[in-house]
């Protein structure tokens, strides 16, 4: 379960382009959110995927930037 710390936004798909850019400033220098290695085992689908973990919490996140007709989405994973 997410922290405070880590809580940036609504997981799930985006609902525009302005939610992935907002995501992108507000995970720009977060106190909380670094950035991690994929994790192994990933399957690539040849989207541009960053994944970070909470230092906060130790919940990890995936975020998926949009790519042509696919939206990008945030959410939590194991």
């Amino acid at each position: 379960m997410a922290c405070q710390k880590c809580d940036v936004m609504p997981t799930g798909a985006f609902k525009s382009a302005g939610e992935d850019y907002s995501l992108f400033i507000k995970l720009k220098n977060h106190e909380f959110l670094k950035l991690t290695d994929e994790p192994a085992g990933t399957i690539s689908y040849g989207l541009n995927v960053s994944y970070y973990q909470c230092s906060n919490c130790g919940q990890n996140w995936v975020h998926e930037q949009p790519d042509g007709n696919y939206r990008g989405l945030w959410g939590s994973f194991e």
